[in-house]
């Protein structure tokens, strides 16, 4: 089965751009060398310790409140409501918020949070 050019084209610019990225792209902070010998194979395993996670402190007492609105799986109108705020606002805490903790989305959220409290502890 033959492959049109445009494809074959379409993903040999693709392979060239990727080539580019790999040469000039530098390596993490902290990065680590280890060699293991697996029949016969010299293998390098690398590692380099992960940025700290963003801590919940970080955020204001407001969007505290306003993410256990989002964990209890509460709409925006339902946040809002309940702190006597517009939903215009709650939107832009949430916006905030995913942006202070380097989250996209409520499943994000959920899964960051899960075994840490609102107050930002442990």
């Amino acid at each position: 089965m033959s492959t049109p050019a445009g494809r074959r084209n379409g993903a040999r610019a693709r392979d060239n751009a990727l080539d580019g990225q790999a040469e000039t792209a530098a390596p993490p902070d902290g990065l680590e060398v280890a060699w293991l010998r697996i029949d016969g194979e010299r293998l390098a395993v690398l590692s380099y310790p992960l940025a700290a996670p963003p801590d919940l402190a970080a955020l204001t007492p407001a969007e505290r409140e306003v993410v256990q609105g989002l964990l209890a799986g509460r709409s925006n109108a339902e946040i809002a409501r309940a702190r006597g705020t517009s939903v215009r606002t709650v939107a832009n805490q949430v916006g905030c918020i995913f942006q202070k903790l380097g989250l996209g989305s409520r499943r994000e959220l959920a899964s960051f949070a899960s075994g840490r409290s609102c107050d930002g502890k442990e």
